[in-house]
């Protein structure tokens, strides 16, 4: 039996231009125009890699683990008071959310960071009538939903939409069954009256 599960809000994986522009100012200070998604996450992986989070890194790290995902890690697990690397930890999530575009948008040059957010914002958006496949899953209807065995593009979106279609109909009759407009009319237990009892005479 093929397996799907939706894993997530595909609004996670928006990036405003904001966020961009913040990226860019640690990363790429001095670029202000021919951006790439490939290229602003090669500058963001440099940046970590040369970082003061790197060293802790280097200390901590797990078998096949990144600089962006130590710096996630290190973020969720952290304690109170402990140094917290703000900007390392905000270029690695930025970094996440941006490397789910990389295959939908690789060879786009833009001239602008709002042209780059527009076009998030756009794929998005579509991804709410038709499934869209990204690195970090397929997103559809403002999910994101991972598709598990060896399917190709086309199997992975038709099993995204039969995932869809069944959680609708399974929900639509839950609520059928479950509504308050109607409630169901309350069960009466009816009294068996108990034989009468005989008296005998002696």
């Amino acid at each position: 039996m093929p397996k799907i599960k939706k894993v997530g809000s595909a609004d996670h994986l928006a990036v405003t231009e904001g966020e961009l522009g913040e990226l860019r100012a640690l990363v790429a200070p001095g670029q202000s125009s021919g951006f790439s998604v490939e290229g602003l996450l090669d500058a963001s992986g440099s940046y970590l890699e040369r970082s003061t989070i790197s060293v802790v890194f280097r200390a901590k790290r797990r078998s096949g683990e990144s600089v962006s995902e130590f710096a996630l890690r290190f973020e969720r697990e952290r304690v109170p008071g402990s140094r917290s690397f703000e900007n390392e930890i905000k270029v690695a999530k930025t970094m996440k959310r941006l490397s789910a575009w990389v295959s939908l948008l690789r060879g786009r040059s833009y001239t602008s960071l709002g042209l780059l957010a527009k076009d998030i914002r756009d794929a998005l958006e579509s991804a709410r009538t038709t499934p869209l496949g990204t690195e970090q899953g397929w997103l559809y209807q403002g999910f994101i939903y991972e598709a598990d065995g060896p399917y190709s593009e086309d199997e992975s979106r038709l099993l995204v939409l039969e995932h869809f279609d069944r959680e609708r109909l399974l929900f639509e009759r839950l609520r059928r069954k479950h509504s308050t407009d109607d409630p169901p009319a309350e069960r009466v237990r009816t009294r068996i009256p108990s034989s009468p009892h005989r008296s005998v005479e002696a």
